[in-house]
């Protein structure tokens, strides 16, 4: 018998808190839409902050999924804010200062990945664990 077949309020919960999630996520996409419609921005400034948004999520997300192992890891979570700080800040000095950056030249913040596979290897090292 599998864990989650062994528990069911236990899914019941799961399933519960994912509905929440999910409702809490369309609600803010729902309030952004909204402002950024209300919102005095170009569409030309919209599509270059939500490319840097999108393209940020998914090089941070692709970086955080190969390490979920190290989730546990003070010094994971701390090496990943603080490289994700000076990425963010990179890039939106990028955008304000050059009038014509496209969306999809944000692709090549995925050179990234080395170098956070490398800081994380140096101020985060993989524990070995020991067996008892």
């Amino acid at each position: 018998m599998t864990p989650r077949a062994a528990n069911p309020s236990r899914q019941i919960q799961n399933r519960v808190r994912d509905f929440a999630l999910y409702i809490a996520i369309s609600l803010a996409v729902g309030a952004v839409a909204i402002l950024l419609g209300r919102s005095h921005l170009s569409l030309g400034a919209i599509s270059q902050w939500f490319g840097l948004a999108f393209y940020s999520a998914v090089l941070y997300g692709i970086f955080i999924s190969a390490n979920w192992y190290a989730r546990r890891q003070r010094h994971f979570w701390l090496v990943t804010i603080l490289a994700f700080c000076v990425h963010a800040a990179t890039f939106a000095a990028i955008i304000v200062n050059v009038p014509q950056w496209r969306p999809i030249w944000s692709a090549v913040m995925f050179l990234e990945l080395p170098l956070l596979d490398r800081a994380k290897a140096r101020f985060a090292p993989d524990r070995k664990y020991k067996h008892h």
